[in-house]
């Protein structure tokens, strides 16, 4: 009975918790709605009164980031340049990294940052027909901002393609590209009218350095497999010590497919795979992961070979 008794409590209180959620659900979905209502009608500091309290409390992360981004919009219409900063900022790290929410956020976060007085720098604004100078509170001005900031991270990102040619390794050479490709993903969510060919010039300079790296793996891997092969044929006994070298330069190989496995996924966000470029740097990458391949093949089977 007693247990029933608990049962029957419990209930009672998982339904009346659900009301409760439900009725707040109710007055910050009012709440937001009303704040919309007051961005629309150019009250500012009433949107800003009305959206913080969802931002605070919200649950759902949507409705969090609608109010979020509903404050930052309203300091930024209003002039309130270093608060609606921060406010971006604080907006972006609700997203992944490399997701257009996140990128437009940074974006104008950095622009606003630049601009102490709502001006960004190298961008003269048009007089309107009043004679209105525009500033970042205006949307369209906002847009040729984040747009110039994409071109001048384009540029600096053009000065970091030559460093792929100096990489030591495939695993740094993967790594600075992926960051070069990400910098050029979030250049072109703030700059979609960017040139084409960027990207390609790094996937190039990238697999011309892959092949050089490669071939001077190939020729030490190559002697190598000679050396011991030498052991086996002569009749030397394979010992354990020369099998543990074999199964670890059969690692050595799995971690140049790896790098080219990565190269190869890189390539398949450039575009079309019809693209004749793509097709020429596809089909270099798909030669060196059979020989490397093969390689590590080699290896293992020397690794594992009975006394």
């Amino acid at each position: 009975m007693k247990r029933l008794v608990c049962l029957v409590m419990v209930a009672i209180g998982a339904a009346a918790a659900g009301a409760a959620q439900a009725e707040q659900a109710a007055d910050l979905d009012a709440k937001l709605a009303e704040a919309k209502a007051a961005l629309a009608a150019g009250n500012f500091d009433a949107a800003v009164a009305a959206a913080r309290p969802v931002a605070r409390d919200a649950r759902d992360n949507d409705v969090k980031n609608g109010a979020m981004r509903l404050v930052a919009n309203a300091l930024r219409k209003k002039g309130d340049w270093v608060p609606a900063a921060k406010s971006y900022a604080e907006l972006k790290a609700r997203f992944e990294k490399t997701s257009d929410a996140c990128i437009i956020a940074e974006g104008t976060a950095a622009v606003l940052q630049m601009s102490p007085e709502g001006v960004y720098p190298g961008l003269t604004p048009s007089a309107s027909g009043d004679d209105k100078k525009p500033t970042l509170a205006d949307d369209a001005y906002l847009a040729q901002a984040l747009a110039k900031l994409g071109e001048t991270r384009t540029e600096k990102l053009k000065l970091r393609v030559a460093t792929l040619r100096a990489a030591a390794t495939p695993e740094a050479l993967i790594a600075q590209l992926k960051e070069i490709l990400d910098g050029y993903h979030a250049a072109r969510v703030l700059a979609p009218k960017l040139p084409q060919g960027a990207e390609m010039d790094a996937a190039k300079a990238a697999d011309a350095r892959m092949e050089t790296l490669s071939l001077e793996a190939q020729q030490k891997l190559r002697a190598k497999l000679a050396d011991m092969q030498r052991d086996i044929d002569q009749g030397d006994k394979f010992a354990d010590t020369r099998r543990q070298e074999a199964a670890d330069y059969s690692q050595i190989c799995q971690n140049l497919v790896a790098s080219e496995e990565a190269f190869r996924d890189a390539l398949k966000g450039l575009g079309a795979a019809k693209q004749p470029d793509v097709r020429e740097l596809t089909a270099s990458n798909q030669k060196r992961l059979r020989d490397e391949t093969a390689f590590a093949q080699q290896f293992q089977r020397m690794a594992t070979r009975r006394r």
